[in-house]
C-alpha cells in the first residue's frame, strides 16, 4: 500500500493489537507508554489534566502528571520515577503505582491519581469505535514499529479535590496505548508533532508528524469513522495565521478527504523540548462546518 498526496486508502487491513493481552505491560526492553488527557468542567471552572506512565525509558516506571485550571496561575505537575514495576499487571489494564491507579479495559476504566495533597478520580467510558493507527495498530517510527491504538473521545465523570476543596467534574478524554521495542525507537532527533482530533460529526482522528531515520518528514491521518472504518491519508500541516508550525495554532488540510482544520490550543505543560496543549476545533468537512476538541504533544520542534 503506498501513500502519496493523491490517495486514500481503506484496505481491510491485519489489526496487530492483542486485548486485553497488549493493555498490559510488555516484557523489557519494550517501552510501554498510557496516556491520559481529560478536558474537565467543574460549573464555571475548566481544568486540563494528563497523566502519562511510561516503562524503561527513564528509570523501570515513571509518572508524569499534570493539572492546570484555565485561566489561573495555577499549574500543578509532578515527575516520579518508580524503582518497581511489579505494580502493572502483564496481562490487562492494571497499574497499581503509589500515586497512580489506572485499572479497567478498553469498555471502560477508572483513574486515581494524586500531587501533593491534590486529587483526580475519574471514570473514563468509551462512547466511539476503537481508533487503531495506520489502520493495524502499528506503523513504522525511527527505523523500527511503534504499536498504537487510541480510545477517542471517551466521557469522564469523577471528582479533582484542589488545594482541598472537592469539585466534580464531567467532561471528555483521550487514552493512548503505546509500545515499541526499545527508548531508541522514540529516540528521534527531529521530534514529533502528535494530535488526537474529536469532530462533531463522530469522526476522530490520529495524527502524526514526524521524520524518517532519511531525513524525509512524512505526515498523515489516520481517521476512524462512527461505523469503525478506518482512513489513512496524507496531511498537510502548517502554522494557521498567527501561530507557528512547532507550538500551533494549526491548519491542518487532508485534501483527499476534503478536510480543512484549524487547531488552536492552551498549554497543559510547556518547556522547551516537550509541549502538550488541550486543543479546539473549526473547520470544513466536505464543505460541511464542522467542530471539535482534542489533544496535541509535540516534541523537539
Amino acid at each position: 500500500m503506498t501513500l502519496n498526496k493523491n490517495t486514500i486508502s481503506t484496505p481491510a487491513a491485519p489489526v496487530f493489537i492483542n486485548l486485553p493481552a497488549d493493555e498490559g505491560v510488555h516484557a523489557a526492553p519494550t517501552v510501554d507508554i498510557w496516556y491520559v488527557s481529560c478536558s474537565l468542567s467543574a460549573a464555571e471552572r475548566q481544568f486540563h489534566t494528563q497523566v502519562v506512565v511510561v516503562t524503561n525509558f527513564a528509570g523501570p516506571v515513571s509518572t508524569h502528571l499534570y493539572m492546570v485550571e484555565s485561566g489561573s496561575p495555577n499549574k500543578r505537575n509532578e515527575v516520579t520515577v518508580h524503582t518497581d514495576i511489579t505494580g502493572i499487571s502483564a496481562s490487562a489494564l492494571d497499574i497499581r503505582l503509589p500515586n497512580v491507579t489506572l485499572s479497567g479495559t478498553a469498555q471502560g476504566f477508572t483513574l486515581h491519581a494524586a500531587l501533593g495533597e491534590d486529587r483526580m478520580e475519574l471514570a473514563l467510558a468509551p462512547r466511539f469505535p476503537i481508533l487503531y493507527a495506520n489502520g493495524t495498530g502499528m506503523f513504522p517510527y525511527h527505523g523500527d514499529a511503534t504499536y498504537q491504538y487510541s480510545l477517542a473521545g471517551m466521557a469522564v465523570s469523577g471528582t479533582l479535590t484542589v488545594d482541598g476543596e472537592q469539585l466534580q467534574v464531567e467532561g471528555h478524554g483521550w487514552h493512548d496505548r503505546q509500545w515499541a521495542s526499545s527508548a531508541e525507537t522514540f529516540g528521534s532527533a527531529d521530534g514529533f508533532i502528535w494530535m488526537g482530533l474529536c469532530l462533531d460529526n463522530g469522526d476522530n482522528l490520529s495524527l502524526w508528524d514526524i521524520v524518517a531515520p532519511d531525513g524525509t518528514p512524512y505526515c498523515w491521518a489516520t481517521v476512524v469513522k462512527p461505523d469503525s472504518t478506518h482512513i489513512i491519508s496524507p496531511v498537510a500541516l502548517s502554522g494557521a495565521e498567527g501561530g507557528t508550525a512547532g507550538r500551533g495554532p494549526w491548519r491542518v488540510n487532508i485534501p483527499a478527504i476534503e478536510t480543512e482544520l484549524v487547531v488552536s490550543q492552551e498549554a497543559i505543560h510547556n518547556e522547551a523540548s516537550f509541549y502538550s496543549g488541550s486543543c479546539k476545533v473549526s473547520g470544513t468537512d466536505r464543505s460541511e462546518s464542522v467542530s471539535g476538541y482534542g489533544f496535541v504533544d509535540v516534541v523537539l520542534r
